[in-house]
This record gives structure tokens, C-alpha cells and sequence, in this order.
């Protein structure tokens, strides 16, 4: 039985959709392997071949090969200079490894070319994220009972999935990051998705992750300052509204930095990194890095402020070109008139960057799918846009 090229791509988008729910649902994607091999990293393999054999023949945007080349271009440097100062191939494997999602952005764009290909994204992330909140709900539930369940998530903890806060009930899971992501693509119209937001927001909040705080709030601020530059009308309403926001968190701030408990070690921990990062800056390393897979003077392979282990390993020159996806995603937001959908693929990825100034989300898997999805997704976007502009409906 030969199977049609048709068939397989509609055998392929499926596959598509689990490949998806692993990363949504599965944190950093250690849960689930053989060995070294784990189900991403299979994923990862799969996904990419079964794209290049069925899609060979089709035109890869412009943009996204110069991005794939320059940031290939990018790691090979950054592990030749890793090399050139001593590294071992597996550390820098190991740095290099989940920096290679990026990848996705050409299989993704040959599985995500329509609004409802978009939509159904959408969908899949607000279904994980309430799965994960769920989760977390009946967890916390359960532990006003049987707080020995506790020990239930000890096999996680070991393998980094899962902190706890505290010696209380509270847990931060890696794969939460999507409950935080949902909280921008979310249609707030509906009285249930307006439900779901209140769901999440309860959740995101009981995760004691001032990362997660600072992620959801900081976009909504920095997007709503770009409205009142870019249309310098400042509306007495929003100076009222901005105000009693200010407000309310200095009133409130003391009350949750005591609700979230003592941060001082991982403060200190970060603290300690940043300053052992600055020691080991040279001139040269402050362009280049000292490349992948060194470590000089920071005894962690993978820092907790994302930015610092940029600097660290790829230089001003990585940090460059790590900022290239946000800039792109700015200029298709006001290239045209932009709509909610726009906006909040523009928060959600504005929210990544944010976080990573204290978690460690830009460079791994769970971050830059988020990314890759929303550089395609505003592209698809615009492209209505201006075809809206040029075709206008004829009533």
C-alpha cells in the first residue's frame, strides 16, 4: 500500500500536534527517555526529516533561512571558540543542545500557514495550561489531607522538573512557563475564557515564581506605554487606570514578597553568577564569548539570568543576535494596523525576554517555541493585513 504525498502531510500535521503537546505539557522534556535519548530530542529528529523529505520542493521565507543561517553560523562559531579554550565536546553539546530548536522555525512554517492553523496552536496551549493548572489544584487539594504526597514528586525534583518553595505545598514546574503564555493568548470575549484567565492567573500566582509576575504584568506596561507614544494622546482614563495599577502593587508588594517567602539564597545564587561573569570578562571575550561549553570561574553549566550566560559564552555579539526575533516581532506589530491577536503574540513573546532576566527561558526549548511560533504566526498575520489592504470586500 503506497501512501499519497497528500496523505503523509496530513499524517505529518498530526504528528505535529503531538509533538506540540510533549512540549507544552512535559517541562524541559527530561520526563520521558531512554537513556540520554529523550522523546523531545526524538521529536526534534523526527519532525525535522519527515518536513525536509515532504516539503523539500516548497519556498522557505526569506527571512527565516537568513535567521536559520546566521544563528547556525552563530553556534558553530560559539563552539569553535568553546574549543579553542579548552571545552569537551559534550559540554559543548550540552550547551548547544537545546539552543538547536530554533530550528523549528522552518518545519513550523510548513505546518502553520493559515489563521486556523494559528488558532489551533492557540488551542493546544490553553488545553496544556489548563491541564497543568488543573494538575496543580488537585496537588494542592490533596496536600490539605495527605501531605506526604509531597514525596510523590521526589524522582522530579531530583531530575530539576520540579522546585519546591519552601517546606510548604507550593511547587514551581518547569512546563508552568505555558500557563504563564496563556495568559496573553487567551480570548478574554467569553465568559468561560474570561473563567480560564481568572484560572491561570490563580495558578501562575501560586507558583511563588516572581519571575512569573513580573512576565505577565511588565508586557501589558511596556505594550500600553507604546500605544500612548506612537499615538501621543494620553487619555485621562489610562493615566487613572496606570495609576491605581501603581497603586495597588505598592500596596500589595509587601504582603506577596512575604506570601512567596525568603528568596535571599537563589537572589544570592544569581547575585554570585552575574559578578563571576563580569571577573571573567576580556576584551575579546566581551565581543565572542569564551564559547560553549566554558565555564571560567562559574561553577553552573546553565546560568539562571539567560542574558548573563549569553555574555558569558557568545559575547555582545550573541547578544545581538538574540535580540534579532524580538526586533522582528516589533517591526510586524507596527508594519500595519495591528490586531489582538498580533498584540498578544507580541506580549508572549515580550514576556519570554522578560522572564529571562531572572529564569533561564530564552534559550531552551520551552521559550523559543514560543518565539518561532509567534515570528510565524504575526507573519501569516500581516500577510492578511495586506491583502485585506489591497483586495478590500466588495459589499
Amino acid at each position: 500500500m503506497v501512501i499519497s504525498e497528500d496523505k503523509m502531510k496530513w499524517l505529518l500535521k498530526g504528528y505535529f500536534v503531538f509533538v506540540l503537546l510533549e512540549l507544552f505539557l512535559l517541562g524541559s522534556g527530561q520526563i520521558i527517555k531512554y537513556h540520554s535519548l529523550t522523546l523531545r530530542m526524538a521529536n526534534f529528529i523526527l519532525l525535522n526529516t519527515f518536513c525536509f523529505i515532504l516539503f523539500r520542493k516548497e519556498k522557505i521565507k526569506h527571512e527565516y533561512l537568513l535567521m536559520f543561517y546566521v544563528y547556525i553560523a552563530l553556534l558553530i562559531f560559539s563552539s569553535i571558540v568553546g574549543f579553542m579554550n579548552g571545552a569537551t565536546f559534550e559540554a559543548v553539546f550540552y550547551d548547544v543542545k537545546p539552543l538547536l530548536f530554533f530550528i523549528y522555525l522552518l518545519p513550523f512554517s510548513f505546518l502553520i500557514k493559515t489563521k486556523p492553523d494559528i488558532e489551533r496552536v492557540i488551542r493546544i496551549i490553553k488545553i496544556c495550561a489548563i491541564i497543568l493548572a488543573i494538575l496543580y489544584f488537585v496537588y494542592l487539594l490533596v496536600y490539605l489531607i495527605y501531605p506526604i504526597i509531597r514525596f510523590s514528586f521526589l524522582p522530579l525534583e531530583i531530575n530539576g522538573e520540579v522546585f519546591f518553595r519552601g517546606t510548604g505545598p507550593f511547587i514551581f514546574y518547569k512546563g508552568f512557563f505555558f500557563m504563564m503564555i496563556s495568559v496573553f493568548l487567551i480570548n478574554k470575549q467569553t465568559k468561560i475564557d474570561k473563567f480560564i484567565l481568572v484560572l491561570l492567573l490563580v495558578a501562575v500566582f501560586l507558583t511563588l515564581t516572581r519571575g512569573f509576575y513580573l512576565a505577565v504584568i511588565a508586557p501589558f506596561i511596556i505594550l500600553g506605554l507604546m500605544n500612548l507614544i506612537s499615538s501621543m494622546k494620553i487619555k485621562l482614563q489610562n493615566l487613572i487606570l496606570l495609576g491605581l495599577v501603581l497603586i495597588l502593587l505598592g500596596a500589595f508588594l509587601p504582603t506577596i514578597l512575604n506570601f512567596i517567602g525568603d528568596k535571599s539564597v537563589s537572589d544570592s545564587i544569581r547575585m554570585d553568577t552575574v559578578n563571576k561573569v563580569n571577573e571573567a570578562i576580556t576584551p575579546l571575550s566581551l565581543v565572542i564569548g569564551h564559547g560553549f561549553g566554558v565555564v571560567a570561574g562559574v561553577n553552573r553549566v546553565h546560568f539562571e539570568v539567560s542574558y548573563s550566560e549569553i555574555l558569558h559564552k557568545q559575547g555582545i555579539l550573541g547578544l545581538i543576535i538574540w535580540m534579532v526575533p524580538l526586533i522582528y516581532c516589533f517591526k510586524k506589530l507596527i508594519k500595519d494596523k495591528a490586531s489582538i491577536l498580533d498584540k498578544s503574540f507580541f506580549l508572549a513573546v515580550l514576556s519570554v525576554y522578560i522572564i529571562s532576566l531572572t529564569n533561564p527561558f530564552i534559550n531552551n526549548p520551552l521559550g523559543l517555541s514560543i518565539i518561532v511560533i509567534s515570528i510565524i504566526s504575526m507573519d501569516i498575520l500581516y500577510q492578511g493585513h495586506k491583502k485585506e489592504t489591497i483586495d478590500p470586500v466588495v459589499i
